[in-house]
């Protein structure tokens, strides 16, 4: 009995190894994903900014168009102080004239205005684009890296898998199909040592006739923990 618990210990160890190793090739992904999502969200800020930049443009060029109004307006009016025939009139004219110029001070600030905060985008632009082409590169790398480790993993879990046949033909399949139930149903420990009486696997106290059985020199019989349900074995 010793060598088969020996054995199923064996087992389990490669198990465990394997499931560790399939774990982290589904945990692998994670980072790349993580990488991406902040790319896209860099994606979406530039979006953003671009998106600004071109009501800032739309902005400057309707007041532009306005200016060429008002300049064209004044350019019409000085035209016509040519004609006019009274003093009064000319006076009205140049009047006119003034309260356009002082319309166009108001927009010519606007304008101003509109130019300095495209340029103020055109500078955030510039830096989210260097942001995006530094993130590029981690999310390269990271992906890289994350391909080369589970193929690694891979490559691992072949070889222990290969081990683990080995060793489950030396288990008798009723006795193997007990383990590999176990094996599933506890999240990987199938088999737990005992350690003063108590169950290493769910510290639960063994009752006497449990110990007794286990402890007997001539046990014939595989061992369960009558709480959880674990093999169990003697920790030396």
């Amino acid at each position: 009995m010793k060598n088969l618990l020996d054995t199923l210990r064996e087992l389990q160890e490669l198990d465990r190894e394997i499931l560790r190793n399939r774990r982290f090739q589904r945990e692998l992904p994670g980072e790349v994903d993580q990488k991406s999502r902040e790319m896209r969200e860099i994606d979406r800020m530039l979006e953003a900014k671009k998106n600004a930049r071109k009501e800032a443009g739309k902005k400057i060029h309707a007041e532009e168009g306005e200016m060429k109004v008002l300049d064209d307006r004044i350019k019409k009016l000085q035209g016509q102080t040519l004609d006019v025939k009274t003093n009064k009139e000319y006076k009205a004219i140049m009047n006119e004239i003034a309260n356009i110029q002082s319309d166009k001070g108001k927009i010519e600030d606007k304008i101003l205005e509109a130019y300095q905060v495209a340029e103020g985008i055109d500078r955030e632009v510039a830096e989210i684009e260097e942001r995006k082409k530094g993130k590029q590169k981690e999310v390269d790398s990271v992906k890289k890296r994350a391909d080369q480790d589970v193929a690694e993993f891979g490559r691992q879990i072949v070889g222990l898998e290969a081990k683990r046949k080995v060793v489950a033909e030396r288990v008798r399949p009723e006795t193997l199909a007990l383990y590999e139930e176990l094996l599933e149903d506890k999240e990987g420990v199938a088999l737990a040592p005992v350690v003063k009486a108590v169950c290493q696997g769910c510290n639960f106290r063994l009752l006497p006739n449990v110990l007794n059985r286990l402890t007997h020199t001539e046990v014939t019989e595989l061992v369960k923990c009558s709480h959880c349900g674990r093999l169990l074995y003697l920790k030396e």
